[in-house]
């Protein structure tokens, strides 16, 4: 929402109000003043409000947001006084009352808060952060190849069984595969097992499936939608959104990170990059060359269940003098001291909570990025122009993976990082090899990647991450379709 709120100042001066989670405020405000002070107007900061919601802890339990939300949408409607910074518990007046609501793919209790107090009068939009391929696949209705209604079908299968509604998570949370084929919008077909690759890091109360049953019915009642991704990347895919959408609007604003951060060294502000990485790297460069440097992420969330294949890893780029840089974000994520040890020893690699991950990708030490996959560390990653080994989990990952892999040609997927009965089942574009699964098929696979990336192989597949990069640079330059696009959504925004 930061990155969409920025580039729609900096097409104009407009009046913005961010409502965040009490827990993500205080960083969600730095990184708005930063950014707006880097790439727009800093006089800019005063038109964008960010209002805290009371939350729970954990972002999987909603209950608390929602009420917060719907309190806080009904006093702007109605212009009164709502609550601003959650440390300071001081109120904000005068602003003004919206004319159009973004909100993201989980916000369906949203949307009927929005509805109830102000019916259709203001229009609502999704800002669709994920894969366009597989959230398509997992929203759109059956007879366009998606799975419809999932919200429906657990709701059947709750008074089947005679559960409650309000105890349906468990259904959600069971993964049920048949096998069958899964293909359209764009992608390569692959069985509905090969989606869950890994066994869930998260514990058994945690259920994405359960969070995210209402796709459809958000989507199909909303007024627009706002894909975080490129014709460049997933054309097929949002042909397909703009066919079910129709004819209503769907916007393609991705990357919606800044384009000017993925410089590298000519990063516009370093001043909160940590000294020693960018010593690390520029270090890196002198010894090593540039392109030397793997840098390894499994972003905020995700984390492997078979640590012992990443440490295995970490010995096979120590083994082989590569340096590289581990951020370890995920609060699961916990790397024993004799692994501590060895990095430290070698003095090839970081070791780190946070990394800030557009500034590596885009500095010329770093050849390869070891990756989950997420939506916006690919884009990231594209942008940069830097090529991938993708390690992926749950969620959109398994679909960028292919994308990446097989489709655009600019990344290696490490198969033997696989577990669990459905990550080690037959693979359909492996012409049905199962992976093995173990540490040995691990090594082995990750040493015959590296010498690939060395070689010819890798050589092609960092000339069409450069092409990819080039492709949607083109699109944000000053009168590309980019902009195009943000005009396009502003005017609908203003009505």
């Amino acid at each position: 929402m930061v990155d969409l709120a920025v580039k729609i100042e900096k097409l104009q001066p407009t009046y913005i109000t961010l409502l965040v989670a009490d827990t993500l405020f205080d960083a969600i405000d730095r990184e708005l003043s930063k950014q707006l002070i880097l790439h727009v107007q800093k006089d800019r900061r005063k038109c964008i409000r960010v209002v805290g919601l009371e939350c729970n802890k954990s972002s999987f339990d909603t209950e608390v947001i929602n009420e917060s939300f719907t309190q806080t949408y009904k006093s702007l409607v109605n212009e009164k006084p709502i609550r601003g910074a959650p440390a300071t518990k001081g109120l904000i007046t005068g602003l003004p009352i919206p004319s159009a609501v973004v909100i993201d793919l989980v916000g369906w209790e949203f949307l009927q808060s929005i509805r109830a107090t102000s019916g259709s009068s203001i229009p609502v939009f999704v800002l669709q952060g994920s894969s366009a391929t597989q959230v398509f696949l997992a929203s759109a209705p059956e007879s366009l190849g998606g799975r419809g209604d999932f919200a429906s079908k657990l709701e059947i299968q709750s008074k089947a069984n005679n559960v409650p509604a309000d105890e349906i998570r468990g259904f959600a949370q069971k993964v049920k595969t048949t096998g069958k084929i899964i293909k359209g919008a764009g992608m390569i077909p692959m069985h509905d097992y090969e989606v869950y690759p890994q066994l869930s890091c998260f514990d058994s109360g945690v259920s994405i499936a359960y969070l995210t049953r209402h796709m459809h019915r958000l989507f199909s009642r909303c007024d627009g939608i706002i894909l975080n991704s490129s014709c460049a990347v997933e054309p097929a895919a949002i042909r397909a959104w703009g066919e079910w959408c129709a004819p209503r609007p769907v916007f393609s604003l991705g990357p919606l990170a800044s384009i000017e951060e993925a410089e590298g060294e000519d990063f516009s502000d370093t001043s909160d990059i940590p000294d020693h990485i960018k010593v690390f790297l520029d270090n890196a460069v002198e010894t090593y060359g540039p392109q030397s440097v793997i840098y390894i992420s499994f972003g905020t969330v995700f984390w492997t269940t078979e640590p012992e294949k990443l440490w295995a890893m970490l010995d096979i780029l120590i083994s082989r003098h590569i340096p590289f840089i581990l951020a370890h974000t995920a609060p699961q994520a916990s790397i024993p001291q004799e692994v501590l040890d060895r990095v430290e020893a070698s003095k090839l690699g970081i070791l780190c909570r946070w990394a800030p991950q557009q500034f590596i990708l885009g500095h010329s030490a770093t050849g390869w990025f070891v990756s989950h996959c997420g939506q916006s560390s690919m884009l990231e990653a594209l942008l940069a122009g830097v090529p991938m080994m993708c390690w992926p989990f749950r969620g959109d990952q398994p679909f960028n993976a292919v994308t990446l892999s097989w489709t655009l040609n600019v990344a290696y997927e490490l198969f033997e990082a696989r577990n669990g009965p459905h990550g080690l089942a037959p693979i359909l574009r492996l012409g049905s090899r199962a992976p093995k699964g173990t540490i040995d098929a691990f090594t082995a696979e990750f040493i015959n990647v590296l010498e690939q990336a060395k070689g010819e192989d890798g050589a092609l597949k960092r000339a069409n991450a450069k092409r990819i990069s080039d492709e949607i640079k083109g699109i944000w330059v000053e009168g590309g379709s980019g902009w195009a696009e943000i005009r396009r959504l502003v005017r609908y925004l203003e009505v």
